[in-house]
């Protein structure tokens, strides 16, 4: 029988932050008699035997969304750039005015702005014949 690693403050923090949600889904469900602490323990024994779950988790694929590649300026968005331009149907000279608008603040600063301005003069060019 194998034994995998358990970092405790991990599985104390773990087991924290799903309890609510385990007691949501346990109560929906109208199961009884199974705690956080079991799911849990089932959760970590997904880890190979000598890897830390932490490790294990940080290797599970990933949805596109929940990655940024170069940088962190969108991270804290509760909704980034591109899902609002993606949603709302935006072309590429909206989506990118749309970006430079919110991220100027975390990243470029007044350039960003300034590109943001850029493409708005491109689009009136564009599709309105505005010089």
């Amino acid at each position: 029988m194998s034994i995998n690693r358990i970092n405790w403050d991990e599985y104390d923090e773990f087991t924290g932050q799903q309890e609510q949600e385990d007691n949501a889904k346990r109560m929906a469900a109208g199961i009884n008699g199974i705690s956080a602490s079991d799911i849990a323990i089932d959760e970590y024994s997904k880890a190979p035997a000598g890897m830390f779950y932490s490790d294990w988790l940080a290797r599970q694929p990933k949805l596109a969304s929940d990655i940024q590649i170069g940088g962190d300026h969108y991270r804290d968005m509760p909704i980034q750039p591109s899902e609002f331009n993606f949603e709302n149907g935006l072309n590429w000279l909206e989506g990118n005015a749309i970006k430079y608008i919110c991220r100027h603040h975390a990243k470029g600063g007044e350039q960003d702005i300034d590109k943001a301005i850029h493409y708005l003069e491109l689009l009136k060019e564009w599709q309105y014949g505005e010089a």
